[in-house]
């Protein structure tokens, strides 16, 4: 656990950020899940120690330094998606590229599928894509077993 936290600080200070009590806690969450969550999951999940707003502001701060992203689902609801020791990259490197958002239908997790190199996309003359939003739905590994 100590470990961890010595990861997470590490991490923290790399992209400048002052390492709270709050910021170790919701990165140590993205280490330890390898789906999106919701602000409303966060929440619930820290047991109601922080208030929303610092919460939410905290995953701005995530979102803009990299260390996160966002992903609306098709309900609307925005999720936040990294991967940590849950999924391929610890180092954050494929958020500053595009990947595959997979949604089971089961379970209703979202999961970052960095490993699948996502075509380039060529808009026509005149128009300049900013972000390129792709999804998959179907039933996860976890789901599926």
């Amino acid at each position: 656990m100590a470990e961890e936290f010595n990861e997470i600080i590490a991490v923290l200070k790399a992209q400048h950020i002052r390492p709270t009590k709050i910021r170790e806690e919701i990165l140590n969450l993205f280490f330890d899940v390898n789906h999106a969550l919701s602000h409303s999951d966060i929440f619930l999940k820290l047991k109601n120690k922080f208030d929303r707003v610092t919460i939410y502001r905290t995953l701005e701060m995530f979102g803009n330094k990299g260390l996160i992203h966002k992903i609306v689902d098709n309900s609307g609801v925005t999720k936040y998606a990294s991967h940590g020791h849950g999924g391929c990259d610890v180092n954050f490197k494929h958020h500053k590229t595009n990947h595959i958002h997979f949604k089971c239908k089961q379970c209703g997790n979202i999961y970052c599928l960095c490993s699948i190199e996502v075509p380039k996309v060529d808009v026509p003359a005149g128009y300049e894509m900013q972000v390129l939003n792709l999804s998959a739905e179907g039933i996860c590994k976890i789901c599926s077993s």
